[in-house]
């Protein structure tokens, strides 16, 4: 892996770890009583975009809804890694009725 591709590994995980915070710092914004249903679909919606998105990176090597992989995204594997990963923890970014107390 040549520089170039060590720097875009970079900030495609610093990509999609600062949309994770923000994501999971909205879900407990709009979680226990700030909680409406409005929210709820609003944010899933988005979850599921941004979810179907990462996973096309996974599988296929390419951005959603773009046609063709780009070369870079195919032969990285780590960026495959970090986009599936990513995609499994956005599952946790949904506001619920309740909030757990740890």
């Amino acid at each position: 892996m040549d520089a170039d591709q060590v720097f875009l590994t970079v900030i495609y995980f610093v990509m999609s770890l600062s949309v994770f915070l923000v994501c999971r710092l909205v879900s407990r914004k709009l979680s226990g009583d700030n909680f409406s249903e409005k929210w709820f679909w609003v944010c899933l919606v988005g979850v599921l975009l941004w979810g179907a998105a990462q996973f096309s990176v996974a599988r296929y090597g390419s951005i959603f809804l773009f046609s063709s992989p780009l070369e870079f995204l195919v032969n990285n594997d780590w960026v495959r890694w970090i986009a599936f990963i990513s995609a499994l923890l956005q599952a946790t970014c949904i506001p619920k009725k309740s909030i757990r107390k740890n």
